[in-house]
């Protein structure tokens, strides 16, 4: 079984924005299981090659001479083995669709609105950030220059953040060195929210906001049931399904090495990804049933973070060849009564959490590219279109964020400081009308 990847970075907040990259990259692949390197490499580049023969000039002496070139493009991604339900028709081919080389531009901010950052400090930057669904509070993680990170929390009014605090271990002697993963309650509940930490050795509990232990090493983030009754977790023997309080008993769901657990909105079912020897896979449990069963695996290829539509009809998720470049993004129908679908771009995995859809369930936000400070927040469409960048009016834009408000679209962000002079990334906060 695959080992769970700590935070054993820790960063200065000093150095280039090179520095800064290779630190989000790192932290990128904290919850990512490493493919063994044994694998055999499925990448196909297909090279183009081509020939031309010069003409035999007339009375010159011959000259012959060869020219080719070689397509250095992306590698296409590896093949996905489907796995249909009895009664659905088996999957057609899929033929990876071309990755236009831009984006087009979609405006987003309301007219005449300038964005600024609701939190930032000199030499510091923002990783992530996660809004409570009601857009009621927002948790981000930042770095100090200490050579710590911490993860602040805020309430938010109006769509403006009002206050923060540094979220702290309540009891100093667990020996927590970092708090990630937080995940705000529904409906703003008690418990508000869960989080996890980190600490020495397999030191990993999972918290709730009045700092009581749910349990006692997790290996992911966990997720909430929509009726804020139960969560689901995963440990080293798979997942596990509990109640909110501590002390109520626990119901494994699944055996195996199994992360990025998420409920369907309905609540009748998790989605999660099952870790192999030689890829990985989406895969569903039904909650009522007590099966589980694959919805698509890859071979030689890193899956990540199933994410369910407003519907829950239709999964997002990211998939790539190897261990390491950008990352595809792919759809699969719950029904698998469509093949699975791979969408045009490439992208940057999320720090944390599941991929962001808009809640009218039209499109995914993801950060375009790898960690390059001119990505930008790309819409994509489920209806094929393409991707398109938000015009947000700021400058290495990520980490995207969206639900719904009585006023609107409540967006949030990561982006670069807009004082040249101080280096650092900060927290931006925007209601808008759907986009």
């Amino acid at each position: 079984m695959t080992e769970p990847l700590r935070h054993d970075y820790l960063w200065d907040g000093s150095g280039t924005d090179a520095d800064v990259e290779r630190l989000e990259d790192l932290l990128s692949d904290l919850r990512v299981a490493s493919v063994p390197p044994s694998l055999p490499d499925r990448r196909d580049w297909r090279p183009a090659l081509t020939a031309a023969a010069a003409v035999l000039l007339l009375g010159a002496a011959g000259a012959l001479a060869f020219f080719g070139t070689t397509s250095d493009g992306p590698a296409p991604p590896s093949a996905p083995i489907a796995a249909p339900a009895p009664s659905a028709p088996p999957p057609a081919a899929i033929t990876p669709t071309a990755i236009a080389p831009a984006m087009a531009s979609t405006p987003v901010l309301p007219p005449g609105v300038t964005p600024k950052p609701q939190w930032a400090q000199a030499g510091t930057h923002v990783l992530y950030l996660h809004l409570a669904p009601d857009g009621s509070g927002v948790a981000f993680k930042t770095t100090r220059t200490a050579g710590f990170s911490d993860l602040v929390l805020g309430d938010v009014l109006g769509g403006h953040l009002a206050w923060t605090r540094r979220l702290q271990p309540t009891d100093p002697s667990q020996s927590l060195s970092a708090i990630t993963d937080l995940r705000w309650s529904p409906h703003g509940g008690s418990p508000r929210y869960v989080y996890r930490a980190l600490g020495a050795g397999d030191a990993a509990p999972l918290f709730t906001s009045a700092g009581l232990v749910l349990e006692s090493y997790v290996v992911d983030a966990p997720a909430w049931d929509p009726t804020q009754e139960r969560l689901v977790v995963a440990d080293r023997q798979g997942l596990l399904l509990r109640g909110r309080t501590p002390g109520e008993p626990a119901q494994r769901i699944t055996t195996g090495d199994h992360r990025d657990a998420t409920f369907l909105p309905d609540g009748s079912a998790v989605t999660y990804v099952d870790v192999k020897p030689t890829g990985a896979a989406v895969a569903l449990v039904d909650l009522q049933q007590s099966a589980s069963h694959e919805l698509v695996g890859f071979e030689g290829s890193q899956v990540v973070r199933p994410s369910p539509s407003p519907d829950g009809r239709t999964l997002a998720f990211l998939e790539r060849p190897g261990v390491t470049g950008d990352w595809s993004l792919w759809t699969v129908s719950r029904s698998l009564q469509e093949p699975p679908t791979r969408h045009p771009g490439h992208y940057a995995l999320p720090h944390s959490g599941p991929i962001p859809w808009v809640p009218d369930g039209s499109s995914v936000l993801l950060s375009s590219g790898s960690s390059s400070r001119d990505s930008c927040i790309a819409r994509v469409p489920m209806d094929g279109s393409g991707p398109t960048c938000l015009d947000l009016g700021t400058t290495g834009d990520r980490a995207p964020e969206v639900v719904p408000t009585a006023g609107g679209w409540l967006l949030g962000w990561t982006a670069d400081s807009p004082d040249p002079t101080a280096a650092g990334t900060g927290l931006y906060l925007q209601t808008v009308e759907p986009f």
